[in-house]
């Protein structure tokens, strides 16, 4: 019986000695740490797609007038009237379907090519109307040689 107490109390002795180097304890920077990521992976707005142009073009061709009450509206400065100005969009499909990006002007994009367009989800007006939609901010290029 006196062998049973010793190997019992010797594996206890291991068990702990395994538990106590299990892990370490955790410091307040490491709490924080945890902590911070845990708030980033619940409060992420991002949108990630990658699609090929297939299509470029301006809207509205030509500049349409701004008309309030029936009566172009005149700038104050120059006595012309003033346009809405003209947006120009880039089609892009993707595996599942097709959509329209607002292009920026610093962009350089090729027709043809596969971007990965990087932004969040948030508020637009389209004709008028506020919904929730896509803006992208950023693009990056294919990194594969020939993949275009």
């Amino acid at each position: 019986m006196a062998e049973t107490k010793t190997t019992k109390r010797a594996s206890l002795e291991t068990q702990s000695a395994s538990i106590q180097n299990f892990d370490k304890p955790m410091t307040h920077i490491d709490v924080v740490q945890m902590m911070r990521a845990n708030e980033e992976f619940n409060n992420t707005n991002s949108v990630e797609l990658t699609g090929r142009v297939v299509e470029r073009y301006t809207y509205p061709l030509e500049p349409k007038a701004i008309i309030r009450d029936g009566v172009p509206v005149i700038d104050n400065e120059t006595g012309e009237p003033r346009y809405y100005p003209q947006t120009n969009y880039v089609k892009i499909a993707f595996s599942g379907g097709e959509t329209e990006i607002v292009e920026r002007p610093d962009w350089q994009i090729t027709l043809g090519s596969t971007y990965q367009f990087l932004g969040r989800v948030g508020t637009v007006k389209k004709f008028g109307k506020e919904e929730t939609g896509f803006i992208f901010t950023d693009f990056r290029a294919n990194p594969f040689m020939g993949a275009n």
